[in-house]
This record gives C-alpha cells, structure tokens and sequence, in this order.
C-alpha cells in the first residue's frame, strides 16, 4: 500500500534539499542531508492553505456604512 508522507524532499541544482510539508506546501527547511531536516520537520505544524472556517463579513455599524440610502459608500 502507498502512503503519503507529510513532507516531499526536492534536491536543488545546488545539491541542497528543500523539505516541503505535503499540506500546506510550504518549504519548512532547507540542507545538505535528510537528517538536517528532520527536527525542522518534527516541530512544524502547518495550517490550512485555504482555511474552511468561513469569515463573517463585518456589520453595517462596524463599517460606517449607512443602510437604505443609495449611491453613498
């Protein structure tokens, strides 16, 4: 069976390896070997690259807009 791992190792023209988290797709570090970048790895806790928590939109009273007059922002 295959899994996916939380991180994906990209080797760079330089020799380097970029360590980039599979969920946020974010390069969280940056070295020679993969044992560079293991406690990079262990202490990143990524967020959602497009939040699901939807945002409310501010209230009228917060904006300074007045309600019922037209053309006016």
């Amino acid at each position: 069976m295959l899994t996916m791992s939380k991180f994906f190792h990209r080797t760079n023209a330089n020799c380097t390896i970029d360590s980039v988290c599979t969920c946020c797709f974010r390069t969280i570090a940056v070295g020679n070997t993969l044992d560079e970048l293991v406690d990079a790895e262990n202490e990143h806790h990524s967020e959602p690259l497009f939040p699901t928590e939807k945002k409310t939109p501010p209230s009228q009273e917060d904006t300074g807009k007045l309600g019922g007059v037209k053309g006016f922002f």
